[in-house]
């Protein structure tokens, strides 16, 4: 590469981390004043509920109540997309302040170095400098998860055919032009993990996949399912009737105790559910982006065609299959909310359904997710090597 194509790079590389920046700034900004609207929303929505309540006029605090709490969540939502937006310029930004950092020769500086790969017992990599401080692992990995750091590791230790490595040199060819998509691509996966200055190894999806690749058990808990379909109806209706039209207190409490039995009797196997979802998930669900992103990648590649069908083998997107998967945790969450979720599970029997759905989700889905992450992977370890080919190329 010529010294006025590296110059141009570094002053590219450069003026887009400023404009990432700035659009991080400007959305920091936004969300700002979206949040103090919240607030203003909140309040009135607080003030005017009161007033319903206790004021001697009700007939326009009510309304207004109700305009602010719709207001409120409006905010909320649009809140929430303004952070991300915001998260992902400056995760825009750290890419190209990291690519500026190999072509100017600090890549030392960066946090990932591979040093857990290092085997001292490994033929060459411990002499060549393959992984650790300084190294070349350290020098052209642009991959972030768990997987594309393993499947970049697995190529520089292992050897390759012939034919492989001309495929991957076909896909870098064909990946290199495209700055936008690979630079997409790696911040989508610092959204999986950002591991800031500091290096620290990036999140492990396997008791998450394990858990997927099991055989769904509580959907053959027929006793178990029955209640959580027939209780919740005794549950409210038996409440109603001894609170409201004086019934006997035994109307809510018979269906409440066996709602309890119920739940006691699938506490560990919903709770071991609950446990592979929730210590993985928040790290898994941000897969769903990098999926999306990889399904509508137009590269003319035999290797890059071959694993967008691998992901398709299912004959369902795995984006898709990530946003069900999304929403069925997301109730599952409820678990967190010390408040609420006791009741909320007593009177619903909330846990089981929640398992039942995620078993629904693992029984159609569950059996393809490790394919899906080791595409990712392979994506990942491309995109190292198709950065490293603009450098090679002066490619702008």
């Amino acid at each position: 590469m010529t010294t006025e194509a590296a110059s141009n790079q570094e002053a590219d590389y450069r003026a887009r981390e400023q404009r990432f920046n700035a659009d991080a700034e400007r959305h920091a900004a936004r969300s700002r004043t979206v949040s103090n609207l919240r607030g203003l929303a909140f309040a009135v929505f607080i003030v005017s509920l009161l007033l319903s309540v206790f004021g001697k006029s009700s007939g326009i605090s009510g309304p207004i109540s109700i305009a602010a709490l719709v207001a409120f969540l409006a905010l909320v939502v649009w809140h929430s997309r303004v952070l991300a937006d915001e998260d992902l310029a400056r995760r825009f930004a750290r890419v190209n302040r990291d690519a500026l950092a190999r072509i100017t020769g600090r890549f030392a500086e960066l946090a990932e170095n591979g040093a857990r790969f290092a085997d001292p017992l490994h033929p060459y990599s411990d002499d060549l400098d393959v992984f650790g401080q300084g190294s070349l692992f350290q020098r052209v990995s642009v991959a972030h998860t768990r997987v594309g750091q393993e499947k970049l590791a697995e190529f520089f230790r292992e050897p390759s055919d012939a034919a492989g490595i001309r495929e991957r040199q076909t896909a870098v060819r064909a990946l290199a032009p495209l700055l936008d998509a690979r630079q997409r691509i790696e911040a989508l996966s610092l959204g999986v993990v950002d591991p800031g200055p500091k290096r620290k190894d990036p999140p492990n999806p396997e008791p998450l996949l394990r858990w997927a690749e099991e055989k769904p058990e509580l959907k053959h808990w027929l006793h178990v399912v029955w209640a959580a379909r027939i209780l919740p109806f005794f549950n409210i209706g038996g409440m109603v009737a001894w609170s409201t039209f004086g019934r006997s207190w035994l109307f809510f409490t018979v269906p409440a105790g066996l709602s309890l039995f119920a739940l006691a009797l699938s506490n560990a196997l919903t709770s071991r559910v609950f446990r592979a979802v929730s210590e993985t998930q928040g790290a898994f669900l941000r897969y769903g982006t990098l999926l999306s992103e990889l399904e509508s990648l137009k590269v003319d590649a035999p290797l890059i065609r071959a694993a967008q069908a691998r992901l398709t083998q299912s004959g369902k997107t795995p984006s898709a299959e990530m946003r069900r998967f999304e929403r069925v945790v997301g109730f599952f969450e409820l678990k967190h909310n010390g408040m609420i979720y006791p009741i909320v599970n007593l009177f619903l029997l909330w846990d089981v359904h929640c398992v039942l759905a995620l078993e629904a989700w693992q029984e159609s889905a569950g059996r393809y997710v490790r394919e899906w992450l080791d595409v990712v992977g392979e994506a990942h370890s491309l995109g190292r090597h198709s950065a490293r080919m603009r450098l090679a190329s002066g490619q702008g």
